[in-house]
Protein backbone atom coordinates (compact mmCIF):
# COMPACT_ATOMS: atom_id res chain seq x y z
CA UNK A 1 0.00 0.00 0.00
CA UNK A 2 1.52 3.67 -0.98
CA UNK A 3 0.90 6.36 1.13
CA UNK A 4 0.23 9.54 -0.71
CA UNK A 5 0.06 13.19 1.18
CA UNK A 6 -3.28 15.31 1.14
CA UNK A 7 -3.51 18.17 3.81
CA UNK A 8 -6.82 18.22 4.97
CA UNK A 9 -8.94 16.78 2.66
CA UNK A 10 -11.58 16.54 5.34
CA UNK A 11 -13.18 17.64 7.92
CA UNK A 12 -15.54 17.12 10.70
CA UNK A 13 -16.31 19.46 13.64
CA UNK A 14 -18.63 18.51 16.58
CA UNK A 15 -19.75 19.68 19.95
CA UNK A 16 -21.91 17.81 22.39
CA UNK A 17 -23.96 19.86 24.89
CA UNK A 18 -23.06 23.40 23.58
CA UNK A 19 -26.59 24.42 24.39
CA UNK A 20 -25.08 23.78 28.10
CA UNK A 21 -22.52 26.52 27.89
CA UNK A 22 -22.49 29.51 30.99
CA UNK A 23 -23.57 32.44 29.31
CA UNK A 24 -20.86 34.59 27.68
CA UNK A 25 -18.59 31.50 26.86
CA UNK A 26 -17.65 31.27 23.12
CA UNK A 27 -16.58 28.19 21.58
CA UNK A 28 -13.16 27.53 20.67
CA UNK A 29 -11.99 27.14 16.76
CA UNK A 30 -14.44 28.49 13.92
CA UNK A 31 -16.67 25.94 11.89
CA UNK A 32 -14.96 24.63 8.66
CA UNK A 33 -15.84 26.37 5.43
CA UNK A 34 -18.85 25.20 3.32
CA UNK A 35 -16.49 23.50 0.89
CA UNK A 36 -14.93 21.37 4.31
CA UNK A 37 -17.86 20.19 4.65
CA UNK A 38 -18.36 18.97 1.47
CA UNK A 39 -15.02 16.92 1.62
CA UNK A 40 -15.85 15.17 4.98
CA UNK A 41 -18.16 12.73 3.27
CA UNK A 42 -15.41 10.51 2.41
CA UNK A 43 -15.41 7.12 4.41
CA UNK A 44 -12.48 6.93 6.89
CA UNK A 45 -10.54 3.57 6.47
CA UNK A 46 -7.38 2.12 8.30
CA UNK A 47 -4.61 3.16 7.08
CA UNK A 48 -5.97 7.04 6.53
CA UNK A 49 -3.90 9.46 8.92
CA UNK A 50 -6.43 12.09 10.78
CA UNK A 51 -5.57 14.91 13.23
CA UNK A 52 -8.02 14.93 15.73
CA UNK A 53 -8.42 18.11 18.15
CA UNK A 54 -10.43 18.68 21.13
CA UNK A 55 -10.39 22.04 22.08
CA UNK A 56 -11.20 22.39 25.40
CA UNK A 57 -8.23 19.86 26.43
CA UNK A 58 -4.72 20.26 24.39
CA UNK A 59 -4.01 16.97 25.58
CA UNK A 60 -6.45 14.81 24.08
CA UNK A 61 -5.69 16.20 20.52
CA UNK A 62 -3.47 13.84 18.47
CA UNK A 63 -2.13 12.81 14.46
CA UNK A 64 -2.42 9.39 13.92
CA UNK A 65 -2.96 6.39 11.37
CA UNK A 66 -6.18 4.47 11.95
CA UNK A 67 -5.28 1.20 12.83
CA UNK A 68 -5.70 -1.99 10.81
CA UNK A 69 -8.77 -2.78 13.35
CA UNK A 70 -10.43 0.57 12.13
CA UNK A 71 -10.11 2.53 15.45
CA UNK A 72 -7.76 5.53 16.74
CA UNK A 73 -6.53 5.43 20.51
CA UNK A 74 -7.65 8.51 22.59
CA UNK A 75 -6.26 9.37 26.50
CA UNK A 76 -9.29 8.96 28.83
CA UNK A 77 -11.32 6.86 26.24
CA UNK A 78 -9.32 4.35 24.45
CA UNK A 79 -10.16 3.13 20.98
CA UNK A 80 -12.88 4.62 19.12
CA UNK A 81 -13.88 2.91 16.13
CA UNK A 82 -13.69 4.68 12.87
CA UNK A 83 -13.44 2.75 10.13
CA UNK A 84 -16.50 3.30 7.34
CA UNK A 85 -17.70 6.40 8.81
CA UNK A 86 -17.22 10.35 7.87
CA UNK A 87 -15.17 12.56 9.24
CA UNK A 88 -18.20 13.97 11.06
CA UNK A 89 -19.23 11.03 12.65
CA UNK A 90 -16.04 10.21 13.68
CA UNK A 91 -16.07 13.66 15.58
CA UNK A 92 -19.48 13.43 16.81
CA UNK A 93 -18.45 9.75 18.13
CA UNK A 94 -15.33 11.08 20.05
CA UNK A 95 -17.26 13.93 21.34
CA UNK A 96 -20.28 11.66 22.66
CA UNK A 97 -17.53 9.35 24.35
CA UNK A 98 -15.96 12.11 26.29
CA UNK A 99 -19.54 13.17 27.55
CA UNK A 100 -21.16 9.91 28.33
CA UNK A 101 -17.33 8.71 30.39
CA UNK A 102 -18.04 12.68 32.52
CA UNK A 103 -14.55 13.62 31.19
CA UNK A 104 -15.50 16.82 29.08
CA UNK A 105 -19.44 17.62 29.15
CA UNK A 106 -19.33 19.96 25.98
CA UNK A 107 -16.67 18.12 24.30
CA UNK A 108 -16.25 20.13 20.76
CA UNK A 109 -13.96 17.79 18.77
CA UNK A 110 -12.65 18.22 15.11
CA UNK A 111 -11.25 15.36 12.88
CA UNK A 112 -9.39 16.01 9.41
CA UNK A 113 -7.88 13.97 7.26
CA UNK A 114 -3.73 14.62 6.57
CA UNK A 115 -2.96 11.82 4.29
CA UNK A 116 -4.72 9.19 2.90
CA UNK A 117 -4.61 5.54 2.26
CA UNK A 118 -4.07 5.23 -1.70
CA UNK A 119 -7.24 2.76 -2.17
CA UNK A 120 -6.71 0.86 -6.05
CA UNK A 121 -8.74 -1.79 -8.28
CA UNK A 122 -6.69 -3.76 -10.88
CA UNK A 123 -7.57 -3.94 -14.29
CA UNK A 124 -6.64 -6.63 -16.16
CA UNK A 125 -7.58 -8.58 -19.41
CA UNK A 126 -8.75 -7.16 -22.53
CA UNK A 127 -8.12 -3.38 -21.76
CA UNK A 128 -5.15 -1.52 -23.37
CA UNK A 129 -3.38 -0.22 -20.38
CA UNK A 130 -3.99 -3.19 -17.90
CA UNK A 131 -2.21 -2.04 -13.90
CA UNK A 132 -3.83 -0.46 -10.90
CA UNK A 133 -6.05 2.08 -11.04
CA UNK A 134 -6.53 4.89 -8.24
CA UNK A 135 -10.05 5.30 -7.04
CA UNK A 136 -11.04 8.69 -6.49
CA UNK A 137 -11.27 9.77 -2.78
CA UNK A 138 -14.44 12.01 -3.05
CA UNK A 139 -16.93 10.02 -4.58
CA UNK A 140 -17.65 5.87 -5.98
CA UNK A 141 -16.33 4.54 -8.90
CA UNK A 142 -18.25 2.17 -11.07
CA UNK A 143 -16.95 -0.70 -13.37
CA UNK A 144 -17.64 0.71 -16.61
CA UNK A 145 -15.64 3.83 -15.25
CA UNK A 146 -12.89 1.93 -14.33
CA UNK A 147 -12.37 -0.01 -16.82
CA UNK A 148 -12.49 3.22 -18.93
CA UNK A 149 -9.58 4.76 -16.50
CA UNK A 150 -7.46 1.17 -17.97
CA UNK A 151 -7.55 2.54 -21.26
CA UNK A 152 -10.76 0.98 -22.60
CA UNK A 153 -10.97 -2.45 -23.91
CA UNK A 154 -9.35 -3.44 -27.08
CA UNK A 155 -10.69 -4.67 -30.00
CA UNK A 156 -11.05 -8.16 -28.43
CA UNK A 157 -12.83 -6.90 -25.43
CA UNK A 158 -15.95 -8.24 -24.34
CA UNK A 159 -17.61 -5.90 -21.59
CA UNK A 160 -20.54 -8.62 -21.74
CA UNK A 161 -17.59 -10.61 -20.03
CA UNK A 162 -16.25 -9.31 -16.94
CA UNK A 163 -14.98 -10.78 -13.89
CA UNK A 164 -14.71 -8.80 -10.43
CA UNK A 165 -12.90 -10.88 -7.94
CA UNK A 166 -13.35 -9.30 -4.64
CA UNK A 167 -12.15 -10.13 -0.99
CA UNK A 168 -14.26 -9.42 1.89
CA UNK A 169 -13.65 -10.27 5.43
CA UNK A 170 -10.90 -12.62 4.26
CA UNK A 171 -13.28 -14.63 2.16
CA UNK A 172 -12.60 -14.46 -1.53
CA UNK A 173 -15.50 -14.29 -4.31
CA UNK A 174 -15.94 -13.95 -7.76
CA UNK A 175 -18.62 -12.69 -9.76
CA UNK A 176 -19.45 -12.45 -13.75
CA UNK A 177 -20.82 -9.43 -14.77
CA UNK A 178 -22.28 -8.33 -18.25
CA UNK A 179 -21.74 -4.74 -18.82
CA UNK A 180 -23.82 -4.65 -22.04
CA UNK A 181 -26.69 -5.93 -20.01
CA UNK A 182 -26.55 -3.23 -17.30
CA UNK A 183 -26.33 -0.33 -19.71
CA UNK A 184 -29.65 -1.67 -21.48
CA UNK A 185 -31.06 -1.70 -17.88
CA UNK A 186 -29.97 1.91 -16.97
CA UNK A 187 -27.80 0.23 -14.23
CA UNK A 188 -24.12 0.46 -12.59
CA UNK A 189 -22.29 -2.03 -10.82
CA UNK A 190 -19.84 -0.38 -8.66
CA UNK A 191 -16.14 -1.60 -7.43
CA UNK A 192 -14.78 -1.47 -4.24
CA UNK A 193 -10.95 -1.25 -3.23
CA UNK A 194 -8.56 -4.44 -3.38
CA UNK A 195 -10.94 -5.24 -6.56
CA UNK A 196 -9.32 -7.48 -9.23
CA UNK A 197 -11.32 -6.99 -13.06
CA UNK A 198 -10.73 -9.04 -15.78
CA UNK A 199 -11.74 -7.93 -19.07
CA UNK A 200 -13.08 -11.07 -21.16
CA UNK A 201 -11.78 -12.12 -24.68
CA UNK A 202 -14.45 -11.96 -27.55
CA UNK A 203 -15.25 -15.06 -29.23
CA UNK A 204 -15.40 -14.21 -32.74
Amino acid sequence: MILGPKKALSFGLVAVGLCCLPPGTVAHGAPPAADEQTAGSRILAPGDTVQITVYQDPMLNTSQQISTDGTVEMFYIGAVPVKGITTEDAAARIAALLFKDKYIRNAQVRVSIVEYLKQVVTVKGQVNRPGPITLPTERPMDLLEAIASAGGETRAGDLSSVEVRRIKDGQTSTQKINLKELARQNQVFMVQPGDVITVGIRMF
